[in-house]
């Protein structure tokens, strides 16, 4: 089953000279329990493009496990996000489902808290799929690297799907 679907994404801002294009024909095809990743140097258009689509990966189950050796740095209050930092720097969000800070909290449970070292593969956050989703909510989960500009790339994996444990994205500095 398609979760989305487009082709030939533009946005552009501006016009004339001015006339920036954050996406060209941009095709995306993202189904059911697949992986993907967007990645590139900060200009790139990645946000644009996470804001356009709204999402990185569609959980197969309700839960969220730490991509990393780290620390969490923040839960947020209504527990659809969490922060981490990985030994090595990077520094990661979380964001479970879109729009999903509506539910205040509704159908999220943390199981760790702030400041709380974690291991790869722990379970960080459960959450009720069903439930959310039938409040009308989509729960795709965008996965981001959020300070891309301290590395010299970020690569996805080249799998489809992944499994706990599993690398999703390799940070190169």
């Amino acid at each position: 089953m398609n979760i989305l679907k487009t082709s030939n994404l533009k946005k552009y801002y501006g016009n004339g000279e001015n006339l920036v294009k954050a996406i060209d024909n941009a095709n995306i095809d993202i189904k059911e329990g697949e992986f993907v990743a967007i990645v590139g140097k900060s200009g790139s258009g990645k946000s644009t493009l996470l804001h356009m689509m709204g999402g990185l990966d569609n959980p197969t189950e309700g839960k969220v496990v730490s991509p990393i050796n780290g620390t969490v740095q923040m839960i947020f209050k209504t527990k659809h996000a969490i922060g981490l930092k990985s030994e090595d720097g990077a520094e990661i969000l979380i964001h479970i489902g879109m729009d999903t800070v509506q539910l205040e909290g509704k159908h999220f449970t943390p199981k760790v808290v702030q400041g709380a070292k974690v291991k790869k593969g722990e379970v960080l956050l459960e959450f009720d799929k069903k439930a959310i989703e039938a409040a009308g909510y989509s729960t795709i989960t965008p996965v981001i690297v959020t300070n891309t500009a301290d590395y010299l790339d970020v690569v996805e994996t080249d799998k489809k799907q992944v499994n706990y444990n599993e690398n999703l994205l390799t940070v190169i500095a």
